[in-house]
C-alpha cells in the first residue's frame, strides 16, 4: 500500500517539474486501506500494530510528497493541469505572489494595509467587493483575496511609469 506513495515520491524527485497525480492512484491506496480495515478484527495484536505502523508511514510519505510539490511550485514549477491537487498548488502560487507583494518596496501602503484593485467580484472577511473597487486591505484580508485570485496590488505610479517608458 505504501508503495503507491513511495513511487509517487520517487517520481516527484526524479522529475524536474511538478508531476501529475492521478486521482485513481490515491483512490486505489484508499480502497486497499478500507478493505484491510474490515480484516482488523481477524488479525493478531501484532498484525494490528504493524497495520497502524504502515498507516503512519504512509501518512509520512504523503507529507513528504506534499512538501516536495509545494517546494517545486514555490520555486517556479508549472502547476500540472490534470493533477488531483491542482487547486492546492494554485494556492501555493498565490501565496508566493502574496509574499512577493509583502516584501515589495513599490506597493502602495498605508500603515499596515496595502492598496489593491479588485479584478472580479469577491467577498473578503464578510465584506463584498465588486470588480474595479479600490480597497486598503490588511495582510490577513490580502491573503484571503490572493487565494481567491480577485485582487491586484497597486504599485507606486513612478515605478509603473518608469517600467512602461523603460
Amino acid at each position: 500500500m505504501s508503495n503507491t506513495y513511495v513511487n509517487m515520491v520517487r517520481e516527484e524527485l526524479q522529475a524536474s517539474k511538478c508531476t501529475v497525480i492521478q486521482r485513481v492512484k490515491l483512490e486505489e491506496a484508499g480502497e486497499l486501506i478500507r478493505r484491510s480495515m474490515f480484516k482488523l478484527p481477524l488479525i493478531t495484536r501484532e498484525g494490528r500494530r504493524l497495520f497502524v505502523e504502515m498507516l503512519t508511514k504512509m501518512a509520512g510519505d504523503a507529507e513528504l510528497l506534499g512538501r516536495l510539490r509545494v517546494a517545486k511550485i514555490a520555486l517556479g514549477s508549472h502547476v500540472p493541469e490534470d493533477s488531483y491537487d491542482r487547486e492546492v498548488l494554485e494556492i501555493v502560487e498565490s501565496l508566493v505572489e502574496l509574499e512577493k507583494e509583502a516584501l515589495s518596496p513599490v506597493s502602495i501602503r498605508y500603515h499596515d494595509k496595502r492598496l489593491v484593485v479588485f479584478e472580479k467580484d469577491c467577498v473578503v472577511n464578510g465584506e463584498k467587493y465588486r470588480r474595479g473597487d479600490l480597497a486598503l486591505l490588511t495582510v490577513n484580508e490580502l491573503t484571503a483575496a490572493f487565494i481567491h485570485r480577485c485582487v491586484k496590488p497597486l504599485q507606486n505610479p513612478l515605478v509603473v511609469f518608469s517600467k512602461s517608458h523603460g
